[in-house]
């Protein structure tokens, strides 16, 4: 559960512009949100440059990402595809671009600082 909380809050000063006071007076709140019973399978979706289709199958917090599968548009996986720590991705990531050999995305050191980093696909 606190794993879950820290990630809200950090969602909501990364994205919503909260203040750590304003994100720590809501954690009440958000302990008390109603959960689903069941998790999803999958955490984001996400097209590069070709038409392939990155999936990202869900993962809670504080767990360690899983690799992004990747889908030809005709449907026939081409692979996995890991990503460096610390770079932001996932549903609330709409700073993640795909190229045909790249990977253009914000990366957050321990700190907390984001960066644009540009990363090479090899294929």
């Amino acid at each position: 559960m606190e794993a879950w909380l820290d990630q809200m809050a950090e969602q909501n000063m990364t994205y919503n512009n909260y203040t750590q006071a304003e994100a720590d007076a809501r954690r009440p709140e958000w302990r008390d949100r109603p959960r689903a019973e069941t998790l999803p399978a999958l955490r984001s979706l996400h097209l590069d440059a070709e038409g392939n289709l990155w999936v990202e199958r869900y993962f809670g917090p504080g767990a360690e990402p899983s690799p992004f599968e990747v889908y030809a548009p005709d449907g026939t996986w081409l692979g996995s595809v890991s990503m460096p720590a610390g770079l932001d991705r996932g549903a609330l990531a709409p700073r993640l671009e795909i190229g045909d050999d790249y990977v253009l995305g914000v990366w957050r050191d321990a700190q907390g600082v984001e960066t644009v980093r540009l990363y090479r696909l090899n294929k």
